[in-house]
Protein backbone atom coordinates (compact mmCIF):
# COMPACT_ATOMS: atom_id res chain seq x y z
CA UNK A 1 0.00 0.00 0.00
CA UNK A 2 2.80 2.45 0.83
CA UNK A 3 4.45 1.63 -2.51
CA UNK A 4 1.49 1.77 -4.64
CA UNK A 5 0.97 5.51 -2.19
CA UNK A 6 3.81 6.62 -3.00
CA UNK A 7 3.91 5.73 -6.86
CA UNK A 8 0.51 7.02 -7.64
CA UNK A 9 1.03 10.37 -5.72
CA UNK A 10 4.21 10.81 -7.96
CA UNK A 11 2.02 9.97 -10.50
CA UNK A 12 -0.55 12.45 -9.41
CA UNK A 13 1.97 15.29 -9.07
CA UNK A 14 3.69 14.88 -12.58
CA UNK A 15 0.40 15.27 -14.60
CA UNK A 16 -1.34 18.00 -12.00
CA UNK A 17 1.80 20.28 -12.48
CA UNK A 18 1.20 20.06 -16.45
CA UNK A 19 -2.07 21.67 -15.93
CA UNK A 20 -2.93 25.16 -14.33
CA UNK A 21 -5.57 24.09 -11.62
CA UNK A 22 -7.46 26.74 -10.16
CA UNK A 23 -6.83 27.79 -6.64
CA UNK A 24 -9.97 27.78 -5.36
CA UNK A 25 -11.02 25.78 -2.26
CA UNK A 26 -13.78 23.56 -3.82
CA UNK A 27 -12.59 21.50 -6.78
CA UNK A 28 -15.00 19.66 -8.60
CA UNK A 29 -14.53 16.53 -10.88
CA UNK A 30 -17.01 14.35 -13.74
CA UNK A 31 -17.12 11.10 -14.45
CA UNK A 32 -18.69 9.34 -17.04
CA UNK A 33 -19.66 5.50 -16.25
CA UNK A 34 -20.07 2.28 -18.46
CA UNK A 35 -19.20 -1.19 -18.77
CA UNK A 36 -16.34 -0.60 -21.03
CA UNK A 37 -14.11 0.84 -18.29
CA UNK A 38 -13.90 -2.18 -16.17
CA UNK A 39 -10.73 -3.68 -17.13
CA UNK A 40 -12.30 -6.61 -18.47
CA UNK A 41 -15.09 -4.79 -20.60
CA UNK A 42 -18.66 -5.70 -19.06
CA UNK A 43 -21.38 -5.69 -21.68
CA UNK A 44 -24.17 -3.88 -20.08
CA UNK A 45 -26.48 -1.40 -21.10
CA UNK A 46 -25.95 0.40 -17.71
CA UNK A 47 -24.04 3.99 -18.02
CA UNK A 48 -24.37 7.01 -15.93
CA UNK A 49 -22.53 10.00 -14.49
CA UNK A 50 -20.73 11.43 -10.95
CA UNK A 51 -19.67 14.22 -9.41
CA UNK A 52 -17.32 14.56 -6.68
CA UNK A 53 -16.64 18.19 -5.17
CA UNK A 54 -13.40 18.61 -2.73
CA UNK A 55 -13.77 21.01 -0.40
CA UNK A 56 -9.80 21.83 0.79
CA UNK A 57 -11.59 24.90 3.55
CA UNK A 58 -13.25 21.80 6.20
CA UNK A 59 -11.81 18.54 3.98
CA UNK A 60 -14.96 17.45 3.31
CA UNK A 61 -16.22 15.57 -0.21
CA UNK A 62 -19.81 16.14 -1.55
CA UNK A 63 -20.51 12.67 -4.38
CA UNK A 64 -23.52 12.45 -6.49
CA UNK A 65 -24.21 9.83 -9.33
CA UNK A 66 -27.16 8.89 -11.32
CA UNK A 67 -26.79 5.72 -13.05
CA UNK A 68 -29.56 4.18 -15.65
CA UNK A 69 -30.24 0.95 -16.47
CA UNK A 70 -29.74 -0.86 -12.99
CA UNK A 71 -31.67 -0.68 -9.60
CA UNK A 72 -31.11 -0.44 -6.56
CA UNK A 73 -32.45 -3.83 -6.38
CA UNK A 74 -29.45 -4.89 -8.73
CA UNK A 75 -26.78 -3.36 -6.41
CA UNK A 76 -24.66 -5.27 -4.13
CA UNK A 77 -23.73 -4.55 -1.06
CA UNK A 78 -20.13 -5.52 -0.49
CA UNK A 79 -18.61 -6.63 2.49
CA UNK A 80 -21.20 -4.06 3.91
CA UNK A 81 -18.88 -1.26 2.35
CA UNK A 82 -21.87 -0.42 0.30
CA UNK A 83 -22.16 -0.98 -3.90
CA UNK A 84 -20.38 2.09 -4.30
CA UNK A 85 -16.80 3.13 -3.80
CA UNK A 86 -13.99 5.76 -5.18
CA UNK A 87 -11.14 3.61 -5.45
CA UNK A 88 -7.55 4.26 -6.10
CA UNK A 89 -5.73 3.48 -9.75
CA UNK A 90 -5.54 4.51 -12.87
CA UNK A 91 -7.81 3.97 -15.87
CA UNK A 92 -8.06 0.06 -17.06
CA UNK A 93 -6.22 -1.35 -13.47
CA UNK A 94 -7.97 -2.13 -10.53
CA UNK A 95 -6.96 -0.72 -7.20
CA UNK A 96 -7.98 -0.41 -3.22
CA UNK A 97 -11.05 1.12 -2.01
CA UNK A 98 -10.49 4.49 -0.43
CA UNK A 99 -14.06 5.60 -0.19
CA UNK A 100 -17.03 3.62 0.38
CA UNK A 101 -20.80 4.21 -0.18
CA UNK A 102 -21.80 2.34 2.56
CA UNK A 103 -25.53 2.70 2.77
CA UNK A 104 -24.92 3.95 6.02
CA UNK A 105 -23.36 7.57 4.86
CA UNK A 106 -24.83 7.94 1.68
CA UNK A 107 -28.42 7.88 0.61
CA UNK A 108 -29.68 5.80 -2.49
CA UNK A 109 -33.34 5.98 -4.09
CA UNK A 110 -34.52 5.15 -7.57
CA UNK A 111 -35.58 7.54 -9.59
CA UNK A 112 -36.52 7.75 -13.45
CA UNK A 113 -35.16 4.58 -15.33
CA UNK A 114 -32.60 4.38 -13.18
CA UNK A 115 -30.92 5.24 -9.46
CA UNK A 116 -29.36 7.44 -7.77
CA UNK A 117 -27.24 8.24 -4.76
CA UNK A 118 -25.35 11.39 -3.28
CA UNK A 119 -23.35 11.49 0.32
CA UNK A 120 -23.19 15.51 1.06
CA UNK A 121 -20.50 17.29 2.80
CA UNK A 122 -19.36 14.33 4.80
CA UNK A 123 -15.69 14.75 6.26
CA UNK A 124 -13.34 12.95 4.48
CA UNK A 125 -11.62 11.60 7.24
CA UNK A 126 -14.73 9.94 8.21
CA UNK A 127 -14.94 7.91 5.08
CA UNK A 128 -11.26 6.73 4.20
CA UNK A 129 -10.31 3.75 5.36
CA UNK A 130 -6.90 4.01 3.98
CA UNK A 131 -3.69 5.93 5.43
CA UNK A 132 -4.14 8.49 2.45
CA UNK A 133 -4.64 12.53 3.35
CA UNK A 134 -7.22 14.39 2.05
CA UNK A 135 -4.71 16.38 0.47
CA UNK A 136 -2.83 12.66 -1.03
CA UNK A 137 -6.45 12.37 -2.64
CA UNK A 138 -6.62 15.21 -3.75
CA UNK A 139 -3.38 15.38 -6.15
CA UNK A 140 -4.53 11.76 -6.62
CA UNK A 141 -7.96 12.95 -8.45
CA UNK A 142 -6.19 15.76 -10.27
CA UNK A 143 -3.54 13.14 -11.25
CA UNK A 144 -6.60 10.91 -13.26
CA UNK A 145 -5.80 8.17 -10.63
CA UNK A 146 -9.35 7.84 -9.04
CA UNK A 147 -12.12 6.13 -10.22
CA UNK A 148 -16.20 5.24 -8.91
CA UNK A 149 -17.36 1.55 -9.14
CA UNK A 150 -20.33 0.39 -9.20
CA UNK A 151 -20.75 -3.55 -7.69
CA UNK A 152 -24.07 -5.47 -8.78
CA UNK A 153 -25.19 -9.42 -8.03
CA UNK A 154 -24.61 -9.97 -11.75
CA UNK A 155 -21.18 -8.22 -12.15
CA UNK A 156 -19.82 -8.12 -8.68
CA UNK A 157 -16.63 -6.94 -9.51
CA UNK A 158 -17.81 -3.84 -10.97
CA UNK A 159 -20.66 -3.32 -13.55
CA UNK A 160 -20.17 0.22 -14.53
CA UNK A 161 -16.63 2.87 -14.00
CA UNK A 162 -15.53 6.15 -14.72
CA UNK A 163 -12.26 8.06 -14.46
CA UNK A 164 -12.48 11.29 -12.72
CA UNK A 165 -11.24 14.64 -14.40
CA UNK A 166 -11.49 18.28 -13.54
CA UNK A 167 -13.67 20.30 -15.12
CA UNK A 168 -13.76 24.06 -15.38
CA UNK A 169 -16.15 26.25 -15.30
CA UNK A 170 -15.78 30.01 -17.01
CA UNK A 171 -14.16 31.63 -13.96
CA UNK A 172 -11.10 28.70 -13.78
CA UNK A 173 -9.95 28.90 -17.02
CA UNK A 174 -10.21 32.45 -17.25
CA UNK A 175 -7.52 32.27 -13.69
CA UNK A 176 -5.77 29.75 -15.55
CA UNK A 177 -5.15 31.64 -18.77
CA UNK A 178 -3.91 34.97 -16.79
CA UNK A 179 -1.15 32.77 -15.03
CA UNK A 180 -0.21 30.82 -18.16
CA UNK A 181 3.26 32.42 -19.55
CA UNK A 182 2.83 33.82 -22.54
CA UNK A 183 4.21 32.06 -25.88
CA UNK A 184 7.87 32.72 -26.37
CA UNK A 185 8.31 34.05 -29.85
CA UNK A 186 9.78 32.26 -33.03
CA UNK A 187 13.17 33.96 -33.73
CA UNK A 188 13.33 34.60 -37.49
CA UNK A 189 16.28 32.99 -39.15
CA UNK A 190 19.45 35.92 -40.51
CA UNK A 191 18.90 34.94 -43.97
CA UNK A 192 14.75 35.21 -43.50
CA UNK A 193 15.57 39.17 -41.61
CA UNK A 194 17.50 39.97 -44.75
CA UNK A 195 15.20 39.11 -47.16
CA UNK A 196 12.31 40.84 -45.47
CA UNK A 197 14.72 43.93 -45.44
CA UNK A 198 15.35 43.54 -48.91
CA UNK A 199 11.66 43.48 -49.69
CA UNK A 200 11.06 46.45 -47.33
CA UNK A 201 13.41 48.46 -49.51
CA UNK A 202 12.29 47.56 -53.08
CA UNK A 203 8.77 48.64 -52.22
CA UNK A 204 10.05 51.86 -50.52
CA UNK A 205 11.88 52.63 -53.80
CA UNK A 206 8.90 51.68 -56.11
CA UNK A 207 6.88 54.21 -54.09
CA UNK A 208 9.17 56.72 -54.33
CA UNK A 209 9.47 56.45 -57.89
CA UNK A 210 5.68 56.86 -58.23
CA UNK A 211 5.56 60.05 -56.39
Amino acid sequence: MKSSKLILSAAAVALSSALPLSAAPVSVFHAKVDGSQEPVAVSTAAKGRAQLKLDKTDESLTFKMTVLGLTKSDLLDVSGLGPVHLHLAVAGVNGPVVVPFAYGNAKYWDGGKGFRMKAEKVAFADLNITDLTFMDFLQAVKGGGIYVNVHTAENSGGEVRGQFTPRWNKSQALAAAAVAPPPSPVPVPASAALLLGGLGGLVAMRRRKKA
